[in-house]
């Protein structure tokens, strides 16, 4: 079943574009390299402008692709074909290869757009990658709920069965008659797209109840996590869970301490899941919040889930490190404490340093003793074992906050780290920024030009 048709998508391209080490490829996207949106044999990043202004509407977001990662001139301008003020489209954006070709494409959350008089129900949009002319775009639009923000989170891969399952967070959506209890929807998309499912903590076998302002869906990772050989599993971030033990609860135990679920073989279970609850080691504290961010990456044959808790440890936060261990198995490996002050956690990324299996962990929020630093990355994970190097400084001034968004860039499969790292600084100067880390000191990149509009937060949402 087609949820929805496809229609060409608003697209502006820079005279940069067509620069000799950005040149579209002319036979289709038959020479695209595993993360190349255009097909000219380059890896590609993305990065979210949710609150840019185009053609007039202000706050209606823009998602900019950076040909080469970055490390070349060209700039691709998506826009929504729904477009309107206030929507936020950028705020969440995901890769994927989702149709028959092997050109790259993006997945985009919009979720403060209206339609249909839903205020702020949200949308998701597929944008399928091309080497030239306007991208097609298929619309993600579940049944609208008012304020329930769907498209907040994504999470993509590509299915055993053929095209991409893609998993869209609502964490604010009302459901089993539970205010903002949240659910996740599966969609399964090729050329065309069909809903297939819509997750809560009350779907039979998945972990937990739904309870008032849980937020399931606030975060999400696809990945081999234990389920079924070759099967996708599914990991939902639920933060603002409070630790109240077994069964449905309202206003007890520890507030916000959070939480993450695991639901094994998401698409082949048709409905009848199995899963297991994951939480950080040690006291759960109020207000951790774990579960805040997500990242999932395969290394060596091993798969690895890494999970924040900005708020733990005395406000400092915390990551905490799993490793797939067999059938139904994921087992804690590691935990990373932040520094005093630095709320650390906010977002996370997996990415390949010079041959080595490591961990970005941004930290937006600024650091308590000097307000003037702004965000910062925090040091690596290597080969399951905490090493002295760091990651390179991104700061470029007062209260950037650099680390809001993390991506490794250039992966040559859909779980396997690339060699780039993505920062977002979506607050540097007027319209933000982004910091593009390989093999040396980062280089930075501002956004393209809008047509009619300008760019307020590039660098909000990154991915590779």
């Amino acid at each position: 079943m087609r949820l929805l048709h496809t229609v060409p998508a608003v697209l502006l391209m820079l005279t940069a574009l067509f620069s000799p080490d950005t040149a579209l490829a002319q036979d289709g996207c038959s020479t695209a390299g595993p993360a190349d949106f255009n097909g000219d044999g380059l890896a590609d990043a993305v990065v979210g402008d949710p609150f840019a202004d185009v053609q007039g509407k202000e706050g209606a977001g823009a998602v900019h692709v950076l040909l080469g990662g970055g490390r070349s001139s060209g700039v691709l301008v998506l826009q929504s074909p729904d477009a309107a003020s206030g929507d936020g489209f950028g705020w969440s954006v995901r890769t994927v290869h989702a149709d028959g070709d092997r050109c790259l494409d993006v997945v985009v959350g919009a979720p403060y757009s209206d339609g249909e008089g839903s205020r702020d129900a949200g949308a998701a949009y597929v944008f399928h990658g091309t080497p030239s002319g306007l991208p097609e775009v298929t619309r993600l639009l579940p049944e609208r709920q008012p304020n329930a923000h769907f498209g907040w989170s994504l999470a993509a891969a590509e299915s055993p069965s053929g095209g991409a399952l893609v998993a869209v967070g609502e964490p604010h959506a009302d459901r089993d008659g539970v205010t903002d209890s949240g659910a996740v929807h599966l969609f399964e998309v090729g050329d065309t797209a069909k809903a297939s499912a819509i997750i809560t903590q009350e779907s039979e076998g998945v972990p937990g109840n739904s309870e008032i302002g849980d937020m399931y869906g606030w975060a999400l990772a696809l990945g081999h996590l234990g389920g079924r050989p070759g099967e996708l599993d599914l990991a939902v971030g639920v933060p603002f869970e409070n630790d109240d033990g077994a069964g449905r609860q309202v206003a007890s135990g520890k507030a916000d301490a959070g939480a993450v679920g695991v639901v094994f073989d998401v698409q082949a279970a048709r409905g009848r899941y199995a899963g297991t609850a994951l939480g950080p080691q040690g006291d759960r504290r109020s207000t951790g919040r774990f579960g805040y961010a997500l990242d999932y990456a395969e290394w060596r044959g091993d798969g690895f889930l890494a999970a924040s808790a900005p708020r733990a440890s005395g406000d400092s936060g915390m990551v905490e490190l799993f490793a797939r261990k067999g059938a139904g198995e994921v087992s804690p490996l590691r935990t990373f404490p932040a520094e005093s002050g630095e709320l650390g956690g906010g977002s996370l990324a997996f990415w390949n340093r010079e041959g080595v299996l490591s961990l970005a962990i941004g930290s937006r929020m600024t650091p308590a003793l000097d307000p003037g630093l702004s965000g910062v990355l925090r040091p690596i994970l290597a080969d399951n074992a905490v090493t002295s190097g760091a990651v390179p400084d991104v700061s470029v001034g007062a209260f950037v906050h650099d680390g809001a968004a993390v991506s490794d860039v250039g992966g040559r499969s859909a779980f396997e780290p690339g060699t780039g790292l993505l920062v977002g600084l979506p607050d540097a100067g007027p319209t933000g920024s982004v910091a593009v880390i390989d093999r040396g000191a980062p280089v930075y990149h501002g956004p393209g030009k809008i047509d009619g509009g300008a760019s307020a937060d590039f660098g909000a949402a990154v991915a590779g």
